[in-house]
Protein backbone atom coordinates (compact mmCIF):
# COMPACT_ATOMS: atom_id res chain seq x y z
CA UNK A 1 0.00 0.00 0.00
CA UNK A 2 3.09 2.42 0.37
CA UNK A 3 2.70 3.05 -3.25
CA UNK A 4 -0.15 4.06 -3.30
CA UNK A 5 -0.27 6.22 0.35
CA UNK A 6 3.08 8.11 -1.47
CA UNK A 7 0.54 9.79 -4.31
CA UNK A 8 -2.45 10.15 -2.06
CA UNK A 9 -3.19 13.00 0.51
CA UNK A 10 -4.60 11.05 2.63
CA UNK A 11 -6.39 12.30 5.87
CA UNK A 12 -8.13 10.28 9.01
CA UNK A 13 -11.54 10.84 10.58
CA UNK A 14 -12.13 8.13 13.11
CA UNK A 15 -14.43 7.79 15.70
CA UNK A 16 -12.24 6.77 18.27
CA UNK A 17 -10.06 9.51 20.49
CA UNK A 18 -6.92 7.35 19.70
CA UNK A 19 -6.70 8.51 16.61
CA UNK A 20 -3.33 9.89 16.88
CA UNK A 21 -1.56 6.31 17.38
CA UNK A 22 -3.77 4.76 14.75
CA UNK A 23 -2.52 7.57 12.52
CA UNK A 24 1.47 7.48 13.37
CA UNK A 25 1.04 3.92 12.60
CA UNK A 26 -0.70 4.81 8.99
CA UNK A 27 1.88 7.22 8.11
CA UNK A 28 -0.97 9.99 8.25
CA UNK A 29 0.29 13.66 9.95
CA UNK A 30 -1.25 14.25 13.55
CA UNK A 31 -2.62 17.58 11.85
CA UNK A 32 -4.77 15.65 9.52
CA UNK A 33 -6.45 13.58 12.09
CA UNK A 34 -10.34 14.48 12.79
CA UNK A 35 -11.38 12.34 15.30
CA UNK A 36 -15.11 12.35 17.38
CA UNK A 37 -16.51 13.73 14.23
CA UNK A 38 -20.30 13.50 13.81
CA UNK A 39 -21.70 11.84 10.85
CA UNK A 40 -22.72 15.51 9.07
CA UNK A 41 -19.56 16.85 10.08
CA UNK A 42 -17.53 14.14 8.21
CA UNK A 43 -19.99 14.51 4.94
CA UNK A 44 -19.31 18.10 5.10
CA UNK A 45 -15.87 17.40 5.20
CA UNK A 46 -15.64 15.16 2.60
CA UNK A 47 -17.70 17.52 0.33
CA UNK A 48 -14.95 20.19 0.85
CA UNK A 49 -12.09 18.22 -0.05
CA UNK A 50 -14.55 17.07 -3.22
CA UNK A 51 -14.07 20.80 -4.29
CA UNK A 52 -10.77 20.06 -4.86
CA UNK A 53 -10.50 16.68 -5.93
CA UNK A 54 -11.35 13.34 -5.82
CA UNK A 55 -12.29 11.40 -2.44
CA UNK A 56 -12.02 7.94 -1.25
CA UNK A 57 -13.97 7.20 1.83
CA UNK A 58 -13.29 4.26 3.61
CA UNK A 59 -15.79 3.21 6.26
CA UNK A 60 -17.54 0.68 8.07
CA UNK A 61 -19.73 2.18 10.28
CA UNK A 62 -23.74 3.67 10.18
CA UNK A 63 -21.58 6.86 11.29
CA UNK A 64 -19.69 6.86 8.23
CA UNK A 65 -22.76 6.88 5.69
CA UNK A 66 -23.32 10.00 4.99
CA UNK A 67 -19.71 9.81 3.53
CA UNK A 68 -19.44 7.26 1.96
CA UNK A 69 -22.69 8.45 -0.51
CA UNK A 70 -20.94 11.56 -0.93
CA UNK A 71 -17.54 10.99 -1.60
CA UNK A 72 -16.76 10.11 -5.14
CA UNK A 73 -15.04 6.73 -4.33
CA UNK A 74 -17.24 5.36 -1.15
CA UNK A 75 -15.60 2.12 -0.12
CA UNK A 76 -17.60 -0.12 3.06
CA UNK A 77 -14.94 -2.73 4.92
CA UNK A 78 -15.05 -5.62 6.44
CA UNK A 79 -18.52 -6.68 8.28
CA UNK A 80 -19.62 -2.82 7.49
CA UNK A 81 -23.22 -2.35 8.63
CA UNK A 82 -26.24 -2.07 6.37
CA UNK A 83 -25.97 2.08 5.91
CA UNK A 84 -22.30 1.76 5.12
CA UNK A 85 -22.70 -1.16 1.98
CA UNK A 86 -25.78 0.55 0.74
CA UNK A 87 -24.25 4.02 0.99
CA UNK A 88 -20.50 2.58 -0.66
CA UNK A 89 -20.21 2.31 -4.19
CA UNK A 90 -17.60 -0.99 -3.43
CA UNK A 91 -17.81 -3.49 -0.73
CA UNK A 92 -14.71 -5.16 0.88
CA UNK A 93 -16.00 -7.73 2.91
CA UNK A 94 -12.16 -8.60 3.44
CA UNK A 95 -11.45 -5.73 4.71
CA UNK A 96 -8.29 -3.39 4.09
CA UNK A 97 -6.42 -5.53 1.65
CA UNK A 98 -8.08 -4.72 -0.96
CA UNK A 99 -7.84 -1.18 -0.77
CA UNK A 100 -5.09 -1.03 -3.49
CA UNK A 101 -6.72 -2.64 -6.02
CA UNK A 102 -9.94 -0.76 -5.58
CA UNK A 103 -7.79 2.56 -5.49
CA UNK A 104 -6.11 1.58 -8.93
CA UNK A 105 -9.51 0.82 -10.37
CA UNK A 106 -10.89 4.10 -9.00
CA UNK A 107 -8.46 6.27 -9.88
CA UNK A 108 -6.26 5.52 -13.24
CA UNK A 109 -2.88 6.86 -13.13
CA UNK A 110 -2.49 10.44 -13.67
CA UNK A 111 -0.97 13.30 -12.24
CA UNK A 112 -3.77 14.14 -10.17
CA UNK A 113 -3.01 13.20 -6.46
CA UNK A 114 -7.04 12.50 -5.16
CA UNK A 115 -7.55 12.66 -1.43
CA UNK A 116 -9.23 10.12 0.73
CA UNK A 117 -10.66 9.94 4.15
CA UNK A 118 -10.56 6.70 6.05
CA UNK A 119 -13.03 5.68 9.33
Amino acid sequence: MQHLADRLARWLLPLIFAAATLAVGLGIPPGRVLAGHSPEQKSDFVTALERRSGVAFIGDGVNDGLALAGARLGIAVGAATTTASQAAAVTLPDGLTRIPDTLRLGYPPCDARPDYASL
